[in-house]
């Protein structure tokens, strides 16, 4: 019973982690390396650049959606619920 509750744990935390072990590993390449930031930028400064680009408007958040897209000027027709070319 312990081991097949063990496997459920590990099972749901395993993707996590290897995530986490990813993007430390990232980190500590490009911090260790010096790997500059054109070629490999550190996770962290993704995010920093990434959170101040939200915060500030200059990156709106989009939706999934294509009908959203297009309201918003990303796509090149409006939804119409065709595919076909014109």
């Amino acid at each position: 019973m312990t081991s097949g509750r063990a496997a459920r744990i590990w099972q749901f935390a395993l993707p996590p982690l290897t995530i986490v072990a990813v993007v430390v590993a990232w980190e500590a390449l490009v911090r260790l390396r010096g790997i500059a930031p054109i070629y490999l930028p550190a996770p962290s400064s993704v995010f920093v650049y990434l959170s101040r680009m939200i915060a500030d408007g200059s990156m709106p958040i989009i939706s999934a959606s294509p009908c959203c897209a297009s309201s918003s000027g990303l796509a090149s027709r409006p939804c119409s619920g065709s595919h076909s070319a014109y």
